[in-house]
């Protein structure tokens, strides 16, 4: 893993005036491709460093992710290296998920902390983060999407969603932040079907900002996150994020229930989503969502929570059987990773 030093990013920003463009690759041969790109001051005299994921692999693997756990440490000790901090991907989708073979036990040991630290780093960014999203947006990279105070949707509906039920492993970092965003109903909806939402209804929910039938030039970017970063709501998103939900959809003192309390509600949520849907998918996983979501629905600081679903991970994969076979199904079959639907009939 390299090191990350301000000076470099004081040099990188320098050697960006006048509209020279500066790269660094992060790790050297990354398979993920990350490079820190630094562009140069916008039109407004903004400056912005672009996080660029490359074609090579759609998926977030250990290296990559250290990475960035290193760049966004970086940011929280200098936050002057930019006003706004891109995130983007050259490849043909945004991102399709976290590495299934690191993913398979014991790896996960290793590669869910170090997701949860890059999602805790990017939504207490003291840098204004925007994630632009072409393609799909799936698993980890959704992750990421959530995580950022911009959402911003390239084409008309790309596709976003947490599949990981689908493997038979819960979507911690997800299951955490949702509820605090989209509310638990919604939050549910995305956690225990699995399946791809277009950019449309998430915006609806509050979770994408604005969408684009049109490709992006940086100057326009700049206009139209300067203008997002100017509402209340930016401000709002991070408190959520960060101090837990403020309003919900369902209780006005929601967050004000003791967890008892919120379990009833989130379990009778989960209940008539599993039977309405007929969702079959591993029952023991389905439970631990609902629990997840229990710690993300509350004011239970984001670390703090990150670090609670991140145990519950643990103890998943430790007693919960389902979570090993889908994985290694996963890695077995990775042209048709999600096991078939009778799959779980053994329970």
């Amino acid at each position: 893993m390299i090191s990350v030093h301000r000076r470099f990013f004081r040099k990188l920003i320098a050697e960006g005036e006048g509209g020279a463009t500066a790269d660094w690759v992060l790790g050297g041969t990354s398979p993920a491709g990350l490079q820190i790109v630094h562009r140069g001051a916008t039109a407004d005299a903004k400056h912005v460093v672009e996080v660029v994921f490359g074609p090579q692999h759609a998926f977030l693997d250990k290296r990559s992710l250290a990475d960035l756990v290193a760049f966004f440490k970086a940011v929280h000790a200098d936050p002057d290296i930019a006003d706004w901090i891109l995130l983007r991907s050259t490849g043909k989708f945004f991102g399709l998920g976290t590495s299934i073979p690191e993913h398979v036990p014991p790896g996960h040991l290793e590669l869910i902390p170090l997701e949860s630290r890059v999602i805790l780093g990017i939504a207490s960014s003291p840098v204004p983060v925007v994630a632009k999203v072409h393609g799909r947006a799936l698993g980890g990279f959704f992750d990421l999407a959530v995580a950022s105070r911009f959402v911003i949707a390239e084409v008309v509906d790309p596709g976003f969603g947490a599949p990981q039920i689908k493997l038979g492993v819960p979507a911690s970092d997800s299951a955490t932040m949702l509820p605090r965003i989209v509310g638990p109903e919604h939050a549910l909806i995305l956690l225990l079907r699995g399946e791809e939402e277009r950019a449309s209804t998430l915006q609806s929910w509050g979770l994408v900002h604005s969408r684009s039938v049109d490709a992006l030039t940086i100057d326009g970017l700049d206009q139209r996150v300067t203008r997002l970063i100017a509402e209340p709501a930016s401000q709002d998103r991070q408190t959520l994020l960060l101090r837990g939900p403020r309003e919900f959809r369902l209780s006005a003192d929601g967050p004000n229930l003791d967890p008892d309390a919120r379990a009833a509600v989130i379990g009778g949520l989960a209940a008539k989503i599993i039977a309405e849907d007929n969702l079959t998918h591993s029952r023991p996983v389905m439970d631990m969502i609902v629990e997840m979501v229990v710690n993300g629905w509350s004011n239970i600081p984001l670390a703090q929570a990150l670090g609670m679903n991140a145990e519950l991970y643990k103890r998943a994969m430790e007693e919960i059987g389902d979570c090993g076979r889908g994985l290694e199904h996963a890695a077995a079959n990775p042209r048709s990773p999600f096991p078939p639907a009778d799959f779980w009939k053994h329970q």
